[in-house]
C-alpha cells in the first residue's frame, strides 16, 4: 500500500516521497548521486532555459521555484522534480529518468515515475516504463511501442496506449480507464481494482484477476479476455496480494469485434456479456447474460443462472450444471449438459436444443425447432406456430407439450408416454413413432382444426398392449372446428367431456351406422357445438352414451 512519507536527500535538496515507487526510487536516486562529484548534481530553481549537462549522466533537481515550460537538455540520466514544482517539462532522450510526486512531461524519456499527485505524461518512447504510484491520479498517453504503464495501489489512472505490444498493470485497488488502441497489447487488472477497458486494438490480451470489477469494451479481431484468472498483478513487485474479493464484472463487446475468446473461471458474477461474431466462450463458473452475434460458442462446464440471447446469426451453447435461460433468434444449436431448470424460446430459425439430464420449460419458434427430451423430469414444450420435432434419440421422460398455435409438431423416439394438450388453430401433433400411451387432450373453447396423430404401435417393445387416450372437451366459442384422429388400434380411449345428451346420442348414431364397415374407412361426426370429429381410416366399434366412457 502506499505506505508513510519518507525523506530523500538528493544533492542539496531534501525529496519527501509519498509513494512506495517514488520512494524506492529517490533511494536509488540518492545512491547514484553519493558517487557523483557535488558538479554533477545541478540544481535548476527558476523558468527559462535549464542549463546542460557538462557531462553525461548528471542529475538535475527543480527547486520548488521552478516553473513555466522547461525543456529538458540530453545527457542528464535522472531529473527530480522537486516538492512544490510547478513546471510543465519537455525534452529528454532514451536514457532520461523522471521522478516527482506531481508534474507534467511531454517527451520521450525511458522511464517517468509519477508518485502521489496528480501528472499529465505523454511520453512517446519505444520500451518507455511509465509508473503511476500508489495513490496518485495521473493522465497517461504512452505512444511507443511495447511501453509498460504501471498503475499502483489505490492509483487513478486515464490511459491510452497507441504503440503496438504496450503492457498495462492496474495494481491492487487501483482505478483506472484504460484505452487499448494498438495491436498485441496486455492489459492486467489487479484484485480489487476497478477499471473500464477499451480495446480497439487486435490481438490483444485482458486479464481480470479475481475480485476485480471491469467493463470491457472491444473491437477489433483475435482478442483474448481472461476474467477470474488474470496473474496478480501485485505480486509482479513481490508485494503480498489480498484476498480476492467477490468479481462482479460487466464485459461488453461491441458488435464490430469478432473472434475473441473469453476464459471465464471465477467463481462470481460475470454480469453481462455482448459477444461479435465468431467468439469462443470457455466459461466454468460466473456467467449471468450473455449476448450472442454471429457464429459465436459458448463452452461452459458450469455455467451459473445463465441467460443467453442469441443474435442475427447460428451460436452454439454448451451449458453445465446450473440453471439456463437462452433465447433463440435464428438457428441456434444448445447442447445443455446437465443444466437444471432450463428455458428455451425459439426464434425465426430453426434451432437444435439437447436437453441433457436437465428439465424446463421450452417454447417452440415459428420455423421448426428440434427439441432432444433429457433424461430428467418436468419438462413442457410450448409450441407457438412452428413445424418442431420432439423427442429424438435421448428422449426419456414423459413430457408435457402445448400446441398452442398452429403448431405441427412430431414426437419421436420416446421411450415414455407423452401428453399433449392441443389448442391449435390448423395444427397437429404426430406421436406415431413413440411407444404408445400417450395422452391427448384437445378443443377446450379455443376451437380451430387440429390432427392428433397416435402411437402406430398397439403393443410396445416387450410386448405390452399399448393405448393411446383421446379426450376432446366441448367448443364454448361454437366456431366450426374440426378434431381428425389417426392411427387408432385396439385398446385406444376415446372420451367427450363437457358435452350434452343430444351429443352422446348423435355419436351413438354415427357409431351404429358405421358397425357395417368393419371399423375401416373414414368415421365423421358433427356435435351440437359445431366440433366435427373424425377417425382417419380406422375408428372404434362401440360407444356407451349412458356413462360416456371409452370405445
Amino acid at each position: 500500500m502506499a505506505g508513510s512519507p519518507t525523506t530523500t536527500a538528493i544533492g542539496s535538496v531534501s525529496i519527501t516521497a509519498t509513494s512506495i515507487e517514488t520512494n524506492a526510487l529517490f533511494k536509488s536516486v540518492e545512491a547514484a548521486v553519493k558517487s557523483l562529484s557535488t558538479s554533477d548534481v545541478k540544481l535548476y530553481s527558476g523558468t527559462g532555459v535549464i542549463p546542460g549537462p557538462t557531462a553525461t549522466g548528471q542529475v538535475l533537481v527543480l527547486g520548488a521555484n521552478a516553473t513555466g515550460n522547461l525543456n529538458i537538455p540530453q545527457g542528464y540520466a535522472y531529473v527530480v522534480a522537486g516538492p512544490g514544482s510547478t513546471a510543465t517539462l519537455s525534452g529528454g532522450s532514451a536514457a532520461t529518468t523522471i521522478v516527482g510526486d506531481n508534474f507534467n512531461y511531454t517527451g520521450n524519456a525511458a522511464k517517468v515515475v509519477s508518485g502521489n499527485g496528480n501528472s499529465t505524461i505523454v511520453d512517446g518512447f519505444a520500451n518507455a516504463e511509465i509508473v503511476i504510484g500508489s495513490g496518485g491520479r495521473s493522465t497517461v498517453t504512452a505512444g511507443g511501442a511495447n511501453q509498460v504503464v504501471h498503475v499502483g495501489e489505490t492509483g487513478t489512472a486515464s490511459i491510452a496506449a497507441t504503440g503496438s505490444g504496450d503492457t498495462i498493470v492496474a495494481f491492487t485497488g487501483s482505478r483506472t480507464s484504460i484505452s487499448a488502441l494498438g495491436d498485441n497489447q496486455t492489459v492486467s487488472i489487479a484484485s480489487q481494482g476497478a477499471a473500464s477497458v477499451t480495446s480497439a486494438g487486435n490481438n490483444q490480451t485482458i486479464d481480470v484477476q479475481a475480485g476485480a470489477a471491469v467493463q470491457i469494451v472491444t473491437d477489433g479481431s483475435g482478442d483474448t479476455v481472461n476474467i477470474g484468472s488474470g496473474p496478480a498483478a501485485a505480486a509482479l513487485r513481490g508485494q503480498a496480494v489480498p484476498a480476492p474479493a467477490p468479481l462482479f464484472s460487466s464485459v461488453v463487446q461491441s458488435q464490430a469485434g469478432s473472434r475473441t475468446t473469453y476464459n471465464v473461471t471465477d467463481a462470481g458474477s460475470l454480469n453481462e456479456l455482448v459477444l461479435g461474431t465468431a467468439d469462443t466462450v470457455n466459461a466454468s463458473a460466473g456467467i449471468s447474460t450473455i449476448f450472442g452475434l454471429v457464429a459465436d460458442r459458448v463452452m461452459a462446464s458450469n455455467l451459473g443462472q445463465v441467460y443467453f440471447v442469441g443474435g442475427a446469426g447460428t451460436s452454439t451453447i454448451f451449458g453445465g450444471a446450473a440453471n439456463a435461460t437462452v433465447f433463440a433468434s435464428t438457428a441456434q444449436v444448445f447442447d445443455l449438459g446437465s443444466a437444471q431448470g432450463n428455458v428455451f424460446v425459439g426464434g425465426t430459425g430453426a434451432s437444435t436444443i439437447n436437453a441433457g439430464s436437465g428439465g424446463g420449460t421450452f417454447f417452440g419458434g415459428t420455423a421448426g425447432d428440434q427439441y432432444n427430451f433429457g433424461t430428467g423430469g418436468a419438462q413442457v414444450f410450448l409450441g407457438l406456430g412452428g413445424a418442431d420435432t420432439l423427442g429424438g434419440g435421448g428422449g426419456t421422460v414423459a413430457p408435457i407439450i402445448f400446441a398452442t398455435g398452429a403448431e405441427h409438431m412430431t414426437i419421436t423416439a420416446s421411450s415414455r408416454p407423452v401428453t399433449v394438450v392441443s389448442f391449435a388453430n390448423g395444427g397437429s401433433v404426430d406421436t406415431s413413432a413413440t411407444g404408445g400411451n400417450n395422452d391427448f387432450f384437445a378443443g377446450y373453447g379455443v376451437g380451430g382444426n387440429q390432427t392428433l396423430i397416435g402411437s402406430a404401435l398397439g403393443v410396445d417393445s416387450m410386448g405390452a398392449a399399448t393405448r393411446d387416450q383421446f379426450v376432446v372437451g366441448a367448443n364454448a366459442a361454437g366456431t366450426p372446428a374440426s378434431i381428425a384422429i389417426e392411427n387408432w388400434h385396439a385398446g385406444d380411449v376415446f372420451y367427450l367431456t363437457g358435452f350434452t345428451a343430444a351429443d352422446n346420442a348423435t355419436m351413438d348414431t354415427a357409431i351404429a351406422n358405421s358397425v357395417g364397415s368393419g371399423a375401416k374407412g373414414d368415421l365423421s361426426f358433427t356435435l351440437g357445438d359445431n366440433t366435427t370429429i373424425t377417425f382417419v381410416g380406422k375408428h372404434p366399434t362401440a360407444f356407451d352414451a349412458t356413462t360416456n366412457s371409452a370405445f
